[in-house]
């Protein structure tokens, strides 16, 4: 009997596809060291930088956490992705 974790494997691709398809939302917390959030920060400024275009091209809309319902058991037409920003 240990108390520590056992070793897992998950098929990452996957839970990548099932969340794209599915339209799925993962969300966590992590523990890490300050320079490990930086280091997260600069890739997804990278990713920005890189393919920024594309990815804003796939948003088709942005709404306020209380408009999002709809959005949630609507579908608009040619719409891809509708993304809630908690920021407004």
């Amino acid at each position: 009997d240990s108390r520590l974790p056992q070793v897992r494997e998950f098929d990452v691709n996957q839970i990548m596809r099932n969340a794209i398809l599915g339209n799925h939302l993962y969300l966590g917390t992590v523990n890490n060291a300050p320079q490990d959030m930086q280091s997260a920060i600069d890739h997804l400024y990278q990713l920005k930088s890189q393919y920024g275009e594309a990815i804003a091209s796939m948003i088709t809309n942005k709404v306020a956490p209380a408009d999002s319902l709809w959005h949630y058991t609507n579908r608009e037409p040619q719409g891809v992705k509708t993304v809630v920003c908690y920021d407004r």
